[in-house]
């Protein structure tokens, strides 16, 4: 009864929506940027962070425990989800990171947030060198919005390795999340393996 009444209110909110624009293209927009020195040191364990910053709400805070929290300081790799910048390309949250960290970063909006007005998607930042920057467009659309995302994909040159990581950030509402089958989140994943394999 409860879903049922859910939906509805979904359904009438969709009538009224304006819907957002997201960025089709898997050629941009990408930007990115290297603020790193090389480290010194190579190595044996790498080190890879994934941190979903919330619509970059507190970039000060995140910050603080990239820096310095024991298991988050000294990190080959960060995977960062929730992104915003402004839509020029000017200024976003994973360069103002990447900045104050000296880290190097690419930061791949899929979306401009109808709420927030400004670019919305994923970052990737390493103190190693990036290279084979790639956007892949996952399939299916926000339930409202009628938006798609995109995951961000990077090369990292870790000394003599070679890496390659993706910031993913899944949609989290389609008609199936309503309840216990969530076929649309599946269907992402699917995708998104069968691209970077």
């Amino acid at each position: 009864m409860i879903q049922s009444i859910f939906l509805a209110l979904i359904i009438v909110t969709i009538g009224c929506q304006t819907f957002a624009q997201s960025y089709k293209d898997a050629a941009g927009p990408i930007y990115s940027a290297n603020y790193s020195r090389l480290p010194s040191e190579n190595r044996e364990q790498i080190r890879v962070v994934t941190y979903n910053i919330h619509f970059s709400k507190n970039v000060e805070q995140v910050v603080s425990l990239l820096s310095t929290h024991e298991n988050l300081r000294d990190a080959d790799v960060i995977l960062l989800q929730e992104i915003i910048g402004e839509t020029n390309g000017t200024d976003n949250a994973a360069a103002e990171i990447a900045r104050r960290l000296k880290l190097n970063y690419v930061f791949i909006p899929s979306q401009i947030h109808p709420d927030l007005k400004k670019d919305y998607g994923s970052a990737i930042l390493s103190p190693w060198p990036l290279s084979n920057i790639q956007k892949i467009i996952l399939p299916g659309n926000h339930l409202r919005l009628q938006t798609q995302r995109a995951t961000a994909g990077a090369s990292v040159s870790i000394g003599s390795r070679n890496l390659t990581v993706y910031s993913v950030h899944l949609e989290n509402l389609f008609f199936d999340t309503l309840s216990t089958n969530e076929y649309s989140r599946f269907l992402q994943i699917s995708y998104l393996l069968s691209k970077v394999t």
